[in-house]
Order: structure tokens, then sequence, then C-alpha cells
């Protein structure tokens, strides 16, 4: 079964033991990555630019549009001096497999912020929180989580979100449907806040 299938059919616990699985996965594949000089500020503004752009060419503009910009042109600084590394980027549960031997092999080629990957998990969250939150204690274990890991996955969350909803007017092929992106946008409140509910709830 496909890890989405997995999710809305365990159980809390089996959910929880999974999300530490795919925890200890990210983090040690984030730490075999190899980072380069690249400017990720450089490369996110460029890609939230264009963003902009094909969005402001769109024949209809939606409320939700508005808040989303002005919480990435507010927030996008925060990722200047980072560098860009290998990330899994933005990967669908639905083409992961779950058999009776847990193994996770994801082949990804994109470079980006590794925080950027943590989108994926928020879109899990959305199934199931217990296995958010095993991902989130397995990654940091038992580290104080920096505030600005916080403040930047929530500008990812809000650039994915806004991309998705400029590729639906276009009719093009998106990963979040209307009701996903309502849950994420409850997740932040509409991003009156920077962190996710589920891990607030927890």
């Amino acid at each position: 079964m496909t890890l989405s299938e997995f999710l809305k059919t365990h159980k809390a616990n089996d959910n929880y033991k999974l999300g530490i699985q795919f925890g200890e996965y990210l983090h040690n594949y984030h730490n075999k990555q190899v980072c380069s000089n690249a400017d990720w500020y450089e490369m996110f503004n460029t890609k939230a630019n264009y963003l902009f752009y094909i969005h402001g060419v769109s024949e209809f503009i939606g409320d939700d549009d508005y808040i989303l910009i002005d919480y990435i042109n507010d927030n996008k600084h925060l990722t200047k001096n980072l560098k860009a590394c290998s990330i899994l980027g933005k990967i669908n549960f639905e083409n992961i497999k779950i058999g009776d031997e847990i193994e996770f092999n994801i082949n990804s080629e994109e470079r980006g912020d590794k925080t950027f990957d943590f989108v994926n998990i928020n879109q899990a969250a959305l199934i199931s929180k217990d296995f958010a939150n095993g991902v989130f204690e397995e990654y940091f274990k038992n580290e104080k989580v920096p505030v600005k890991f916080f403040r930047l996955l929530s500008l990812y969350q809000a650039y994915i979100i806004l991309t998705n909803i400029v590729d639906n007017r276009n009719n093009k092929k998106t990963d979040l449907n209307d009701e996903d992106i309502k849950g994420l946008l409850n997740m932040y409140d509409n991003f009156n806040q920077f962190i996710p509910t589920w891990i607030e709830e927890d």
C-alpha cells in the first residue's frame, strides 16, 4: 500500500512509529547531502518573483492570495545566508510504497534549504498528526528547535500553497486539492501564526 493509504487505515500508534522511522530517514538523508555555494536566497527570490508574475496575469485573484503574497514578501529575507543543499523536495505520498519491510528510498535532484522538506510533513499532518509528530520528534530528538526553523517552514508552506492555487487556475496538475489548501491555511490560522497547529496541539 502507499504511505498515504497506510496513514489513513492504521491506528495512531502505528502512524507515530512510522513517523519515527521516516524522521530517522530524513535526518540521515540531510546529513549525507553535500551543500553547494549557491545562494539559496537568490534561488528562492527568483522562484517567488516568477510565481508573483504568473499570479499577476491570472484573470481571477482570490482573497487568500494577498495574504500569501504579503507573507512571502515579508519573510523571504530569512533565506539569506542559507546554502542550497540536496533535498527531497515536494514528494507525493501516493508514490511511496509501504510493504512488510518498511524502507524509504526517495530519489530527488532538487536543491534548496533542508527545512523545505518539512512542507511534506505538514501535508502528511492533514492525514495523521501522529505521523507528523513522530517525524518531528525523531528528527530533532531532544534538541531545542530554533524559532527560525518554524518561520522558514511557514514561508515555504505559503509559497507551496500559492503555487498550487496559481497552477490550479491555469489548469495545471497540482499536489494539493481545495480541501488540502483549506486545511493548511487553517493549520497556520491564515498565517497569523508561524507554528503549525499539529505541533501546538501535541
